[in-house]
């Protein structure tokens, strides 16, 4: 497995990062142990970096697969969306708590929409720093689904990575076009800023075009890293062939992967919580009930966790 350096973090990792959004209590809900399994075999295959964030639910998952590794041959992420100082400190003490570690790699502020989102929440930022400087975290980073804020984040000094949105389809981008955030990634990559890519795969909905997919992805230079989630160890073997240069057929990539959907239960209230949680606007109210443009919907789960009722799940 290539392994690379995230930019001027210093961070060595490899060119696969193994994302936990499909495992944690936001998707799948595996159980923590077998996740760890998972986490393991990916290990052991030359994957040593690890993305989680605080409303994926997938720390308890990182935490046990901690247990079974020396610490400080994995790289870990986590996220807030907390832009207080206060609660931002409030949030990495809790992710250090539900880790079970005594730093975390890389802590991001998660999913930035614009250039003003970023001034306003300047105090989360430097809360961040601090915390870099007492050695909870090692590097700071921003992750969005913004052409914008990919573009703006050469600009910011204390800023250490990049983990932008980044299919060809420009699926779930929230301006612009992927050929827009291309040039922003080379830019921030240029400027020496780490960078890691999510959602190579329109967060599933291009399930179709696995290969395709994966090739165009590794074929950039400007991305040291991607993050890929993965349900089975049988998608891991498949996932880690590809980065390695081995292709996989298309049969054996799409009986591995399963299509996910997001599925509204019939007993929904109508009661619109989960609207202003979706960042893609692809749930609105109709007729009293929520109802999804799979067009713009990237199956991120965020929409599920904001219902009071618990009526929304992909499955």
């Amino acid at each position: 497995m290539e392994r690379r350096q995230l930019g001027r973090s210093g961070i060595t990792v490899s060119r696969m990062c193994l994302g936990t959004l499909t495992v944690g209590s936001l998707q799948m809900g595996m159980d923590p142990k077998k996740a760890a399994d998972i986490f393991e075999a990916a290990y052991d295959m030359g994957v040593d970096f690890y993305d989680a964030a605080m409303i994926y639910g997938s720390h308890p998952h990182v935490s046990e697969f901690l247990k079974r590794v020396p610490r400080d041959r994995v790289t870990i992420t986590s996220k807030s969306y907390d832009y207080t100082y206060d609660g931002m400190r409030k949030s990495v003490e809790e992710a250090l708590r539900q880790l079970s570690t005594d730093y975390i790699d890389i802590y991001l502020m998660h999913e930035q929409e614009s250039r003003l989102t970023l001034k306003g929440h300047e105090d989360g930022f430097r809360c961040l720093v601090d915390c870099k400087g007492q050695g909870l975290i090692r590097a700071v980073g921003v992750s969005t689904h913004a052409c914008e804020v990919a573009e703006a984040a050469p600009e910011l000094d204390f800023l250490d990575v990049l983990h932008p949105m980044f299919n060809y389809k420009s699926i779930g981008l929230l301006d612009g076009d992927i050929g827009r955030m291309e040039k922003a990634v080379a830019k921030a990559h240029d400027a020496g800023l780490g960078v890691y890519a999510m959602k190579i795969l329109g967060g599933g909905l291009m399930i179709g075009e696995i290969a395709k997919a994966f090739r165009w992805a590794i074929a950039n230079a400007d991305l040291d890293s991607i993050a890929i989630g993965i349900a089975n160890e049988r998608e891991l073997e498949l996932d880690v062939a590809m980065f390695e240069g081995r292709q996989p057929s298309e049969a054996e990539l799409l009986a591995a992967y399963k299509s996910k959907s997001i599925l509204v239960e019939e007993w929904c209230t109508g009661c619109g919580a989960c609207v202003p949680a979706c960042k893609q606007g692809a749930i609105g109210i109709e007729e009293g009930l929520a109802k999804v443009d799979r067009t713009k919907c990237v199956l991120c789960g965020y929409c599920g966790r904001a219902c009071p009722n618990f009526n929304i799940r992909i499955v």
